[in-house]
């Protein structure tokens, strides 16, 4: 019983460790210059790239496996007006 209780600990553990945050951009109410710079802060990505991203939405603009990140990056999208939320899997 003991064997099976480590088991399903470990596989507990194993699901919080695979699971992944995204952070989905819907639309953009306004100016999308704050956008595609919040984009490349937090993902480090060319001003091209990331203003095609914005001009996708509704498009995952983050993928992680660190909730707080992803959060983040939500939360200061939201600020300047963009419609965005964080999934996980």
């Amino acid at each position: 019983k003991i064997a099976e209780l480590d088991k399903m600990e470990e596989e507990e553990r194993q699901k919080k460790q695979k699971q992944s945050y995204r952070v989905v951009l819907h639309r953009i109410n306004g100016n999308k210059i704050p956008v595609i710079k919040i984009i490349r802060k937090f993902k480090k990505i060319s001003l091209v790239d990331a203003k095609s991203l914005v001009e996708m939405a509704p498009v995952e603009v983050l993928c992680t496996e660190y909730q707080k990140k992803a959060e983040d990056m939500c939360q200061e999208l939201t600020e300047v007006g963009a419609f965005a939320v964080v999934e996980f899997d």
